[in-house]
């Protein structure tokens, strides 16, 4: 007994040390970093090019590690369009500024002025700090839907081992990663973390989630906001700070490894963001010849990164999962309709 005993309070002293960790992980530093996100803007009297008739300019700016900054400069965003500029500046009181190979500007609170090299021309631009929002950011749960964190529960999902005791954090209605789970053979050993997915399994299906990423200055590519939203037996559609990278197929939006995201929709670290999937299953005679594979349709931020993409699949009913794998998630307001 005495046994049990110890190994329980090691284990909740686990428990207790990483929910003051996870405290410190910093969801909630938006005043520390206020020139990260998007930026949007006009061209003051362009003489040349396409921006005469549409002069708009457009900047993402996110952090590298200690004071410096990636710097896109970009006639629109979440579009796949040509940058016009791609720099890093070191950040100095809360400023960037940048004057080099015809180009000079100044980002210092929530504005932007100054000038570049259009088409040969010096030509004046400015900018404003644009408020990243998703269109479907607290889209509520329709009637007929299972709301997946019902009653601040998490009583509706399991650990991919089958265990029913779920280690990571619930608190009023946010969801949160408990560990580096894949890195961290302590957190495995003392069961601790570990993907989850529903216990329930679903037909064809309608889903919506909102998540978000920290900073995490210093980490770059699979190393920064990894985690995947799964649904097992057609595959998995990934989550990861990609913001303002190129959309490769292994980044936020794909599904995992096999088809990259029609355009980058990924949003700036520290703002929450959603993914809506219709999701229509394989379907097969009644001699079990398949007719059809998976379909699914997926929004990023509102953005149709996927439309009717065919998926090799088996599948009958899904079970939705979410990835515990080298870093700290939060997720809320999850809801799933069985069509």
């Amino acid at each position: 007994m005495k046994q049990k005993f110890l190994t329980f309070a090691i284990l909740l002293l686990t428990i207790q040390l990483y929910a003051q960790n996870t405290e410190q992980q910093g969801f909630d530093e938006t005043s520390k970093y206020p020139l990260i996100g998007d930026w949007k803007g006009q061209w003051i009297n362009p003489k040349r090019g396409h921006e005469v008739a549409h002069p708009n300019i457009a900047a993402q700016i996110n952090v590298i590690d200690g004071n410096r900054y990636m710097v896109h400069i970009l006639p629109v965003l979440y579009n796949r369009a040509t940058l016009y500029l791609d720099v890093e500046v070191n950040e100095e009181n809360q400023q960037l500024v940048y004057t080099k190979d015809g180009w000079s500007f100044t980002f210092s609170g929530d504005s932007c002025t100054g000038y570049g090299n259009l088409h040969g021309d010096k030509t004046w631009f400015k900018m404003s700090k644009s408020n990243f929002v998703s269109p479907t950011l607290g889209m509520p749960a329709p009637k007929n839907a299972i709301d997946l964190l019902s009653h601040n529960s998490l009583v509706q999902w399991k650990h991919d081992d089958g265990n029913e005791n779920i280690t990571w954090k619930l608190k009023d209605g946010v969801l949160e990663t408990v560990s580096s789970f894949w890195n961290n053979g302590e957190n495995r050993k003392n069961g601790l973390g570990g993907s989850i997915r529903t216990k329930q399994e679903f037909g064809d299906l309608q889903f919506h989630m909102e998540f978000r990423y920290p900073v995490e200055p210093g980490k770059t590519g699979q190393e920064r906001g990894n985690s995947g939203l799964f649904f097992h037996g057609v595959g998995e559609i990934q989550i990861l700070n990609s913001y303002a990278l190129p959309g490769y197929w292994d980044e936020a939006g794909s599904i995992y490894k096999l088809h990259p995201a029609k355009v980058d929709a990924a949003g700036p670290p520290l703002y929450w963001q959603t993914y809506d999937v219709d999701l229509t299953l394989p379907r097969f005679n009644a001699d079990g010849i398949k007719l059809s594979e998976a379909i699914v349709t997926v929004r990023l931020n509102g953005i149709i990164i996927h439309n009717q993409q065919e998926i090799k699949s088996n599948a009958g009913k899904v079970a939705i999962g979410l990835q515990d794998h080298i870093n700290c998630l939060q997720y809320r307001n999850i809801w799933v309709i069985e069509k």
